[in-house]
């Protein structure tokens, strides 16, 4: 544990701004008797650690700032991966679109579900990316142009992990990130390092975070490492500045089904069967008022001491 820029804030200012998950407890209780696949159910072999940042299907630490969007980055945290699997190329996502755009189910700021995202950029037919669709930490109006027109980045659907299963957990995160909901009401403001324990935690899922790796009991032992113990590999989005370089350990052993902090209750993961994209225009500035043809860039003509670009011309890549 240790003092950070969250030190200023009681617990309850701070869920309002940097938690953010709703919904995961009455989702899955209305789809438990609905048959969903786990397209990982018979794999065996798996390794005994994965870390998924090791080979480049990760992007680096983002910031969700004062808005309740961790639901947001989580699921573009697992498109990211997938579609960094499928295609070999790492692609940063659109925070802001889902916030804006994903509203049916999902309250930008007020908190989201990530199986609602997934479901929205499913039915949407992609995602645009970070620097084209910039974020903005606040509930604005969909900017219907980007989110409709330019999806760089499509994934088929998504399947839920079974709950309370730490196997299938595990089988899944051996494959992808995978997006997991947790319990943030105990130590994990003032994070520092080391393990998150069970004993250090709570069942109460109310915030929205990306596995990306782990190290089972086996790899423990084989590293001769006896401070350490079986975990999961957590990337987090409040900045690197917090936690480890912004990331956190969360034992994988618990008495619980649940697994500690519930990471075991809703977990789930994007699937993307094509190993392309669409093309789509580059589109010039932040309001998109020019844009230009695929395989062309942006080319800014007149500018206000190359602090703002006035007008936007196009030029072939």
């Amino acid at each position: 544990m240790a003092l950070n820029h969250f030190a200023d804030l009681t617990f309850e200012e701070f869920s309002k701004t940097r938690l953010g998950l709703v919904g995961a407890k009455e989702h899955r209780s209305n789809t438990a008797n609905t048959a969903t696949p786990f397209r990982y159910a018979g794999v065996t072999g798996i390794p005994s650690s994965k870390d998924w940042r090791e080979e480049g299907v990760v992007t680096p630490v983002k910031n969700q700032g004062s808005c309740g969007s961790c639901w947001a980055f989580s699921t573009t945290g697992a498109i990211e991966g997938i579609n960094a699997l499928k295609t070999g190329e790492l692609v940063s996502l659109s925070e802001q679109q889902l916030v804006s755009c994903d509203t049916s189910k999902d309250m930008g700021c007020g908190g989201g579900l990530m199986d609602f995202a997934f479901d929205y950029v499913a039915k949407n037919g992609g995602i645009d990316t970070e620097e084209d669709y910039q974020y903005w930490s606040f509930d604005l109006p969909c900017q219907h142009r980007k989110a409709e027109d330019r999806t760089v980045v499509t994934i088929d659907g998504h399947e839920d992990v079974p709950v309370n299963d730490g196997d299938a957990l595990k089988k899944a995160v051996a494959h992808q990130p995978v997006s997991v909901a947790i319990c943030a009401s105990g130590g994990l403001q003032f994070y520092k390092s080391g393990v998150i324990t069970e004993d250090a935690c709570c069942t109460d899922l109310n915030h929205g975070v990306l596995a990306v790796g782990y190290v089972d009991t086996d790899a423990v032992v084989a590293n001769d490492d006896n401070d350490e113990q079986a975990h999961w590999i957590i990337k987090n989005s409040w900045g690197s500045g917090w936690g480890d370089e912004g990331f956190f350990k969360l034992a994988m052993k618990s008495e619980a089904p649940e697994g500690v902090c519930g990471v075991h209750k809703s977990a789930s993961y994007p699937f993307k069967v094509s190993d392309t994209n669409p093309e789509v225009p580059s589109m010039c500035g932040y309001f998109g008022w020019t844009e230009c043809p695929v395989q062309s860039t942006c080319v800014c003509q007149w500018s206000f001491f190359e602090l703002f670009c006035f007008t936007w011309g196009c030029q072939a890549e």
